[in-house]
């Protein structure tokens, strides 16, 4: 079984955004469609 990693986006606050997580979990390979914005 192969496995499969996701990525857990979240912010604290409305003036905070993800663009700085989703930046680095690119980096380390993700996929788009494997990471959850919350």
């Amino acid at each position: 079984m192969d496995n499969k990693t996701f990525y857990y986006a979240r912010v604290s606050t409305k003036e905070q955004n993800l663009d700085r997580q989703i930046e680095a979990f690119k980096k380390l390979g993700a996929d788009e469609r494997d990471i959850i914005k919350a």
